[in-house]
């Protein structure tokens, strides 16, 4: 990471003590290195720059509070390791944007010690309202709080918190740029400083916190995050946005929500595997969501293995103990009328040594029936598995529905041409990763403009033919022409719908930066939730900066329709269509089709829905037994489907 992200009090004063109570230091290795803010008793907000790079080793991470003293040896104050943290799902590390993250403690701070506080937040702001009017409007006096250096350069950092006096800057004065001169990003970001220089934030000060106090309290309005050296005239320095990132905060601090899960759907793959540049997942998110959940998993498991168990036991227990009481507690029983004490003892000694071996025997025929369960399974897979060797082994392995040519030898030899405005197939062998052949020798061209609906029975190839035109299969021979994948765009019959807001999800794989770069607002984007019909959606879910568990808030045919908003965004030359309409209406099926005719965007379209034959110029029927036609749509073709 370069000095500007990093380099962040100059020109400051040394804090009383016991002031700024939620300030806390982030150690990496027992050296400071960052701060943060304590916003709830287990949860401190810092930038997402002081984590991305350390997320392999949190367990290398201390935080201490309750000091305002800077030592590496000898540490004072309350002193908490790292449970997990979670990174912003937008967060750019390259251009430093959405640089906010939040970390949960292992345990909580003992918020009864007088030097510890929570520092208020303020009241969200959409980018809508930061457009109207700057929160923090320029000229407002806020206060940034550090142990980095007090000197640009100096690489020393005070041992003392330090504190100093800035005023927010307006995001369109030149004073406030970025590293390389561009204007900051005024919805993610503003700027605070000193007309002239000579007051800032410096190395070691990322992650704290900029203040400001209203009425009786201090509130949180920026997270210390990068600028342009230190305190240089001209260059103020450019702090996160927290009203902003309030919903993402208050997301988090619900420990209610659903948890944010890193792992992905197997049944996603090919979705993400289209789009080739997928920021959400080159980045290590919320990893110790899945062990969480793995651990709860085990600790059921166990729990319910241990009730087993004890139950398994106390009844045996009791069986046994009546079946031995039975003799000698029935009157009708004339076995002991006449025996003596000692008779007695000894046959019931004896009868119930017995009878508890008998009763422990049963427990233990319970405890098998579980065994046995598994084993059952165990013993199914492996069967399965034998058989399919053996059948490889034989040359038998034949794959339902499909021509079994041959398994033959792989060597992958067909070409990849790149042009756009053209999907053409010359003499191309579709093949299965695994050898499985499903169409000897393939010939067709799409040219723009001529859509083509792809029909025929399940498991004839058609998912096969788009793997391979995504490059997610090989060639075997022949030669496929397409244009690049950015002008190359997959929608499946679920998909995917990845971590952030509903501003994500339409823009999604861009991020925030991409879209401005792109010159695409958020007007733009409500525009498109009108045209499949999801205008609701931003009433409903908080606006385009409302945070949920959008896999489980959203419909089928919700998520269908925000995936085609995705696709209206993106507006590439060729789109695939895999059954991506099937939970929507016909009428708005039918003008989401319309519009993508009308935006010039061609379709190769699997559907069993005859309704959509009408928005199609070419039909590819695969027979599923290694043959097919390609024909041009008239009046006198047979539609396939329903």
């Amino acid at each position: 990471m370069n000095t500007a992200i990093l380099s962040r009090i100059i020109g400051g004063e040394t804090a009383p003590s016991h002031t700024w109570g939620w300030t806390v230091g982030l150690y990496r290795s027992n050296h400071f290195y960052c701060a943060g803010s304590i916003i709830a008793s287990d949860l401190v907000v810092t930038a997402a720059h002081c984590i991305y790079s350390e997320i392999l080793t949190l367990s290398k991470l201390t935080l201490i509070a309750g000091s305002n003293l800077l030592s590496d040896t000898d540490k004072q104050g309350q002193i908490r390791s790292v449970h997990e943290v979670f990174i912003h799902p937008q967060y750019d590390n390259r251009l430093t944007l959405n640089d906010i993250a939040i970390i949960r403690l292992s345990k909580p701070f003992n918020m009864s010690d007088s030097r510890l506080a929570a520092i208020c937040l303020p009241n969200a702001v959409t980018a809508e309202e930061n457009a109207i009017s700057e929160d923090p409007k320029p000229g407002t006096n806020l206060v940034v709080v550090g142990w980095g250096v007090t000197e640009s350069g100096s690489g020393i950092k005070s041992k003392t918190l330090q504190q100093v006096t800035v005023q927010a800057v307006a995001s369109n004065s030149t004073d406030c740029t970025t590293s390389t001169g561009d204007m900051v990003n005024s919805t993610l970001t503003f700027c605070a400083g000193v007309a002239g220089g000579g007051k800032d934030s410096c190395q070691g000060d990322s992650g704290g916190p900029l203040m400001t106090f209203v009425t009786d309290h201090w509130e949180l309005v920026g997270i210390t995050s990068n600028g342009y050296g230190c305190a240089l005239p001209g260059h103020s320095g450019i702090y996160t946005r927290v009203p902003y990132f309030i919903p993402f905060i208050n997301t988090i601090m619900n420990q209610n929500q659903t948890l944010y899960s890193s792992l992905i759907n197997l049944n996603i793959s090919t979705c993400v595997g289209y789009y080739v540049v997928s920021r959400p997942f080159l980045d290590p998110l919320n990893t110790r969501h899945a062990n969480s959940t793995y651990n709860q998993i085990l600790e059921d498991y166990y729990s319910s293995g241990r009730m087993l168990m004890r139950l398994a036991e106390d009844i045996s227990t009791c069986v046994g103990y009546y079946v031995v009481s039975r003799p000698f507690l029935d009157p009708l029983n004339t076995r002991h009328a006449n025996s003596t004490y000692n008779q007695i003892l000894e046959d019931y000694y004896s009868s119930g040594r017995m009878l508890m071996r008998l009763a422990e025997a049963v427990g233990r025929l319970v405890l098998a029936g579980r065994e046995l369960t598994k084993l059952a399974g165990f013993t199914t897979r492996v069967t399965d598995l034998i058989g399919v060797l053996s059948d490889v082994n034989q040359g038998n392995c034949v794959r339902t529905g499909i021509n079994n040519t041959t398994m033959g030898n792989r060597n992958d030899q067909g070409q990849i041409r790149t042009q756009d405005g053209i999907i053409k197939f010359e003499n191309v062998k579709l093949m299965t990763p695994n050898g499985d052949v499903l169409i000897e020798n393939l010939n067709f061209t799409v040219r723009s403009g001529q859509n083509v609906i792809v029909v025929g029975p399940n498991g004839c190839g058609k998912s096969s033919l788009f793997r391979t035109i995504g490059e997610l299969w090989p060639i075997a021979s022949g030669t496929l022409t397409k244009p690049g994948s950015g002008h190359l765009f997959y929608i499946p019959q679920k998909p995917y719908m990845i971590i952030g807001t509903l501003r994500d999800q339409i823009i999604y794989p861009d991020s925030h930066g991409d879209m401005h770069r792109k010159g695409v607002k958020d007007e733009n984007l409500r525009e498109l939730l009108d045209k499949v019909q999801l205008t609701y959606l931003t009433q409903r879910e908080g606006g385009l900066s409302g945070v949920q568990d959008w896999m489980d808030v959203l419909s089928g045919g919700e998520k269908q329709r925000i995936a085609m908003a995705r696709l209206f965004y993106h507006k590439p030359q060729f789109a695939i269509l895999d059954e991506c309409t099937s939970a929507v209406s016909v009428d708005v099926e039918g003008f989401m089709y319309e519009y993508c005719r009308n935006a010039g965007i061609t379709l190769f379209t699997v559907s069993h829905r005859k309704s959509l034959w009408k928005y199609h110029e070419y039909c590819l029927y695969m027979d599923g037994r290694g043959s097919y036609t390609y024909t041009q749509i008239d009046e006198h073709t047979s539609e396939f489907g329903s």
